[in-house]
């Protein structure tokens, strides 16, 4: 669709004012297509102050397509940062079965239910399904981050900085593995490492960090 391209393109430009007065125009001129709540969703979900409403744009997605991975993922998301870890454990866990039944390479799915698994402090199965994550998308950056801070919440630390090393190889523009390499740096008393863990995490978050 011509409008549904013309609104990302507005996106990717950050207009977003224009970018949502194509997303709604679709909603109302071909209401059955569930990609335009999609992208509403992932906009308004972003804020924290307004992530209620990209819930209800990620459910208006899956009314139109039960089958969309991606807005499973994300509303499971929302819910895991509004604290309702019952409610986002099986979106999750609805999303993984999906994704598997479509044979589609999304490991989103598996890092949800491994974050929640390992707020809940059961390690070992967080580690099943981070490692599942991984098998499925092995150069995923932030399946190798998840990975490591697995490792460094157990007390595994040589595991943790070898997982954070490979999550930084796949992605430098990531600040987070470095932040995390300082403090274990730190705990493993690497002053030379600690130092060059903070310069490089000072560095990409300048370089890359948010607007």
């Amino acid at each position: 669709m011509a409008r549904l391209i013309l609104g990302m393109c507005y996106a990717i430009m950050k207009q977003f004012e224009l970018f949502k007065q194509e997303m709604l125009w679709l909603t109302e001129h071909a209401p059955n297509e569930s990609l335009p709540y999609f992208y509403l969703g992932q906009y308004y979900s972003k804020d924290l102050d307004q992530v209620d409403k990209g819930m209800e744009y990620f459910r208006q997605a899956l009314q139109r397509n039960p089958q969309d991975i991606r807005s499973r993922y994300l509303l499971g998301y929302a819910l895991e940062l509004k604290g309702d870890r019952k409610r986002a454990m099986e979106e999750y866990q609805t999303a993984v079965a999906a994704a598997a039944a479509q044979q589609a390479t999304y490991s989103l799915p598996l890092q949800g239910v491994a974050r929640l698994y390992l707020q809940e402090n059961n390690g070992d199965k967080a580690l099943e399904y981070v490692q599942q994550a991984i098998q499925l998308e092995p150069k995923l950056a932030t399946n190798h981050r998840l990975l490591g801070k697995l490792y460094l919440t157990t007390g595994d630390l040589a595991k943790g900085v070898a997982a954070l090393k490979q999550a930084v190889d796949l992605d430098p523009t990531d600040a987070a593995p470095y932040h995390l390499l300082f403090r274990t740096y730190l705990k493993l008393k690497m002053p030379a490492e600690a130092k060059w863990a903070q310069a490089q995490f000072e560095e990409v978050k300048k370089a890359y960090g948010e607007d």
